[in-house]
């Protein structure tokens, strides 16, 4: 959205995304000390990790915060990705 891109499924799918980083780590992944820096950090794509995340964690926020919605993990996927099934019994 902040690039002009239609809404639609595969933004919704960036906002998960997005929740999972803030859920485990406590604050937005693009997050900067000014607006300016925060917009430029999204457009890039630059997520920064805490040393203690999961590699499952990181793929499945990665996968999600993709930039080019066409290549961004579909829903379907991520139900059925490692971070998810890894807590199913």
């Amino acid at each position: 959205m902040v690039q002009g891109h239609n809404y639609d499924a595969k933004t919704d799918n960036w906002a998960i995304g997005v929740l999972t980083y803030e859920f485990l780590i406590g604050k937005a992944p693009f997050e900067t000390s000014s607006k300016m820096q925060t917009l430029n950090s999204i457009k890039k794509g630059e997520v920064k990790f805490p040393g203690n995340l999961s590699i499952e964690a990181k793929d499945f926020i990665m996968r999600l915060l993709v930039l080019d919605p066409a290549t961004r993990m579909p829903l379907d996927e991520a139900i059925r990705h490692p971070f998810i099934t890894k807590y199913e019994k």
